[in-house]
């Protein structure tokens, strides 16, 4: 019985308490949503801000990895030949490789070369 003295008291108060605006339960619920999107969108999605700085942090070390392969990239051109020989490299290297004679001289080959075959003695003369 003493419970129910209880509610029947606490109903009285409640008449005269000051009135909830009406749309005060609904503001609730539309913060509570709200603060579940920022959420959401901050931690969790696709644009999430860790995942963009996460990103910017692979830009930046990819841009360092760049700077340093065209570094390297120049270094390396700089220690290739020329594509295109100048006429005294070009003869060293047919006299060399090629086994080619100016006019009036004779070259001799001494050996064997991959094929086994030794090859004749070369000579261009006039």
């Amino acid at each position: 019985m003493r419970d129910i003295g209880v509610r029947i008291a606490r109903q009285k108060l409640l008449r005269y308490r000051t009135p909830e605006p009406e749309g005060k339960r609904w503001r609730r619920w539309l913060l509570l949503g709200l603060a579940a999107w920022a959420v959401w969108a901050l931690l969790v999605s696709d644009h999430s801000v860790s995942r963009l700085l996460r990103l910017k942090s692979d830009r930046d070390r990819l841009a360092v990895e760049l700077t340093r392969a065209q570094r390297n990239l120049g270094r390396a051109e700089k220690r290739i030949p020329n594509p295109k020989p100048t006429p005294e490299q070009a003869e060293r290297m047919l006299r060399e490789r090629h086994g080619y004679a100016r006019d009036g001289e004779w070259i001799y080959i001494i050996g064997e070369d991959s094929t086994g075959k030794l090859p004749a003695p070369q000579a261009k003369s006039r």
